[in-house]
């Protein structure tokens, strides 16, 4: 069996439908199709690529594990959940993208994807099971797109040799579950704190909460949600930085239009910023002490149009 063509008429896939068929390659799922049952797909070391269709809402248990051959798979936003090992040993999957409409990872879901790079986990996830992306190797970026807490089981990320974890502002996840992501090289975008302007509809960043134990890189948002509102980013306050040793690149919007006094003094590991063209004004001792201002060349200095 090489290629199988579902009709309309069915609604679901069973378990082990079609579990050890080595030889199938392709596979068509119809949107009549709202789940798929546990090891439908296992052992389908052929498959190259499977693109699940809108109407399907789960995955079920090992419905891809051992799908060696699989190399991409489409998640639509239909699915609200991903069994356990639904897709373990699929050792060709470089790649990831869960959408926002899954709320729930199973435990080793990803389990042993020895050529997985990145993941992107959308909005919705409020859990991710036990190892569920543990003994991947390469996995080199996890993107986690939400703004509240999420359960982290143990191991989760286990045995990789390296990783960036990128969480949004405002995020707990990554201080909620610091056992075990505390040997992420870096946390791109940690909960900044913000003072606001009610009546301008503006904020200012004003601090770290970890301060100067703060260690990788900050992406500051051009725009902030508290109580309801929409805040426009529009300056780094003074001092709002000073002393985070541990920083080494800080990336601002455009929509920021002045940078405080010693706003980054003393972030000696700090050796890359960004300052867009919408900067307007800069306090005095803004850069002091860090790598970035004392590797720049005697004479004037601009940063951005300043």
């Amino acid at each position: 069996l090489t290629s199988v063509t579902i009709p309309e008429s069915v609604t679901s896939i069973g378990g082990y439908a079609f579990s050890g068929c080595s030889g199938l390659t392709s596979v068509t799922i119809p949107e009549s199709v709202t789940s798929i049952g546990g090891y439908a797909f296992s052992g389908c070391s052929g498959l190259t690529s499977v693109t699940i269709p809108e109407s399907v809402t789960s995955i079920g248990g090992y419905a891809f594990d051992e799908c060696s051959g699989l190399t991409s798979v489409t998640i639509p936003n239909s699915v609200t959940s991903i069994g356990s090992q639904a897709f373990c040993y699929c050792t060709g999957l470089t790649s990831v993208t869960i959408p926002g409409s899954v709320t729930s990872i199973g435990d080793r879901a990803f389990w042993l994807c020895s050529g997985l790079t990145s993941v992107v986990i959308g909005s919705g996830v409020t859990s991710i099971g036990d190892g569920a992306f543990s003994d991947c190797p390469k996995l080199v970026a996890v993107a986690v797109e939400r703004e509240t807490p999420v359960t982290i089981g143990s191991n989760t990320f286990s045995n990789r040799s390296n990783a960036t974890l990128y969480v949004p502002i405002g995020c707990k996840a990554a201080y909620a579950a610091a056992e075990y992501w505390k040997d992420f090289r870096e946390i791109k975008e940690a909960g900044l704190n913000y003072e606001y302007d009610m009546s301008k509809k503006e904020a200012t960043v004003i601090a770290l909460p970890d301060g100067n134990r703060y260690e990788g890189i900050i992406i500051i948002p051009s725009s902030v949600t508290y109580g309801g509102e929409t805040y426009t980013v529009t300056s780094i306050g003074n001092s709002a930085f000073y002393g985070c040793s541990g920083l080494t690149s800080v990336t601002i919007p455009n929509s920021v239009t002045s940078i405080g006094e010693c706003a980054f003094s003393w972030c000696s590991g700090l050796t890359s910023i960004n300052i867009p063209n919408s900067v307007t004004s800069i306090g005095s001792s803004a850069f002091y002490g860090t790598a970035w201002y004392d590797n720049q060349p005697d004479g004037l200095v601009y940063a951005g149009k300043v």
